[in-house]
């Protein structure tokens, strides 16, 4: 085989290289952005459902009661919505964004749920305290906990859970 012969096939093999790094970094885009309006829905249902019983169910919404009943009423509001929430998430993250079956079902579920929980609460205790230590508007505590849940809950699902 010729040295240019074999230029060629190195040129052509880098080509390739370079080429399949390109749609790896695509795909991962792609699914960072699935992700995310993933995570906007799940987030808009959590956030509804927040504020349906915040505003009607146990209320917190409203300065009044005190930063400490209202930080104790926003866990209660907070916890009930993630657990409604975090079905439809799974149930979104598993058909659309990632694809399961690194575990089995119940497996994944579990870590799914385990993962999402141990995110949650760090943002729960995160919001509680912007509320209960400073006094941080109810709305911004809210969504700060999605935040800093989002941000584990990719990690997580993406190198524990998901098959990608």
């Amino acid at each position: 085989m010729s040295i240019s012969r074999t230029q060629d096939d190195l040129r052509i093999r880098i080509g390739a290289a370079r080429e399949f790094a390109s749609l790896a970094d695509k795909a991962f885009l792609i699914q960072v952005a699935k992700y995310g309006l993933a995570g906007v829905i799940s987030a808009s249902v959590d956030l509804g459902i927040f504020y349906v019983l915040a505003n009607v169910v146990l209320p917190c919404i409203d300065t009044g009661f005190g930063d400490d009943l209202r930080a104790h009423r926003f866990v209660v509001d907070k916890t009930a919505a993630f657990v409604i929430a975090n079905a439809f998430s799974y149930w979104l993250n598993a058909g659309w964004v990632f694809t399961p079956g690194r575990h089995s079902r119940k497996t994944e579920i579990a870590l799914f749920f385990a993962i999402s929980t141990t995110a949650y609460v760090i943002g729960l205790m995160l919001g509680r305290s912007l509320i209960g230590d400073f006094g941080m508007s109810t709305h911004l505590a809210a969504i700060t906990c999605i935040i800093v849940a989002t941000v584990i809950n990719f990690v997580f699902r993406k190198l524990v859970i998901f098959k990608n």
